[in-house]
């Protein structure tokens, strides 16, 4: 299948990128240690060559980028085309949002390298040393947890009585009623006006509110997605809720999730970095959009939460 070919194009990208990384590694410490950062001419081949690994890095990221997605949604839509009956064991749920979690940080690390070249060489190469050092312990892992799981939901897949994974995964209500999406949707109001207010004070208290209510109004959100991949009825199925017949729904709320969780990791990630731009108002106007996409994508979150028990109230 075409999502076999996805994955391995992906687990063999991330091989080649983990060696790319560690190289780029080397290349760049021979830069910073060789001149720190002085503008002479064996600096400028060294910058030379480090500006080359950077981009071969991004080439591989994309592609990375690009393979996973596809996968994530290719999977499920030719799974379910060719079985006949889905099976109750929750290891294609596990396996699919494990995959977009891998995705998530490679669409993290290469949004932080572009943020990087906005930043004065010297501290952009000591900072992007770090940040690909830790990049390729989570290669490692990802290739590693990536194979061996690969191999279980293809074993699960053809050999269906091979339960490697067996169970359903629970919820963590026992009975999801109207009074969580009221929840969800006091939390997100409260979140909204703090946000407006804050917008106008840069008071403290406002701010650790501010924080408060975003990781609360987050964490509501992920407990009713673990309660709808959840196996509610006998016929309702965690792993259908990435296919087709529920549009998707699953990859969508995963997305926006991950999109509000890293935009604020990315927010605090640019105030450390805040005197290391060249510009010092870029810091302040990237903070402002990535504030904007967090409250954006957490709003459609809690409205996707909120979307079918509202319906129920409306028309019952």
């Amino acid at each position: 299948m075409i999502s076999d070919l996805a994955i391995l194009v992906a687990l063999i990208n991330n091989s080649i990128l983990l060696v790319i990384t560690s190289l780029g590694i080397h290349k760049m410490r021979v830069f910073t240690n060789n001149t720190g950062g002085k503008p002479d001419t064996q600096g400028a081949k060294n910058l030379s060559r480090v500006q080359i690994f950077i981009q071969i890095i991004y080439l591989f990221l994309i592609v990375g980028i690009i393979t996973r997605l596809s996968y994530i949604f290719l999977f499920p839509f030719e799974y379910t085309k060719i079985q006949l009956s889905l099976p109750s064991d929750s290891i294609n749920v596990i396996w699919l949002v494990i995959q977009t979690l891998f995705l998530a940080f490679h669409v993290f690390l290469f949004v932080i390298l572009v943020i990087t070249q906005n930043l004065i060489p010297h501290k952009r190469y000591t900072f992007i040393i770090k940040v690909l050092k830790i990049s390729l312990f989570i290669f490692l892992f990802d290739i590693l947890i990536s194979f061996i799981l690969y191999i279980q939901v293809t074993m699960h897949n053809v050999l269906p009585w091979f339960h490697l994974v067996s169970g359903k995964i629970k919820g963590p209500m026992a009975d999801f009623s109207n009074t969580v999406s009221l929840v969800v949707l006091f939390s997100l109001m409260l979140f909204l006006i703090v946000f407006f207010i804050k917008l106008r004070s840069e008071n403290r208290i406002l701010a650790v509110l501010f924080n408060v209510l975003f990781v609360l109004t987050v964490g509501i959100n992920i407990v009713v997605l673990l309660y709808s991949l959840s196996v509610t009825l006998d016929s309702s199925l965690g792993f259908i809720f990435f296919t087709t017949q529920k549009g998707f729904t699953a990859q969508i709320w995963l997305f926006l999730i991950l999109i509000t969780i890293g935009s604020q990791w990315l927010i605090a990630i640019i105030l450390k970095l805040d005197n290391a731009f060249m510009n010092s108002n870029y810091g302040l106007n990237l903070r402002i959009q990535l504030r904007t996409i967090s409250v954006t994508a957490l709003t459609l979150l809690s409205m996707i939460a909120i979307w079918l028990p509202l319906l129920k109230v409306i028309y019952s």
